[in-house]
């Protein structure tokens, strides 16, 4: 060991190692956590798009709902008026042949 001016020049080459090493290592970790950081970026840009996508498409899926639901209530209305007019001319066909068997009936008694 040598010492110069009361300083053991051995331990301050072993501490000024030391801190070199830790130095670098520090920077290596940083670097790694830079590298890290810029994915977590990249991927929270494509995940605010991909929401963003996915929000346009939710609201033309709602359209589209309210949509096929209007006409569908449109639809409901018209079956409710065809079944009425179902309903009118079946009774009205079950009552001219009722009267038809009448008649019938009555023109063989005669």
């Amino acid at each position: 060991m040598r010492r110069i001016a009361g300083f053991d020049l051995s331990y301050d080459l072993q501490a000024q190692q030391s801190y070199e090493a830790q130095i670098s290592s520090l920077t290596s970790t940083i670097a790694s956590l830079e590298v890290e950081i810029d994915r977590a970026r990249s991927e929270r840009t494509t995940l605010q798009a991909d929401l963003s996508s996915v929000r346009e498409l939710n609201a033309k899926l709602d359209s589209g709902k309210e949509h096929v639901a209007r006409q569908l209530s449109t639809k409901n209305v018209e079956f409710e008026q065809v079944s009425e007019q179902l309903f009118l001319i079946l009774s009205i066909v079950g009552s001219l042949l009722g009267k038809r068997i009448a008649v019938c009936t009555r023109l063989r008694l005669l």
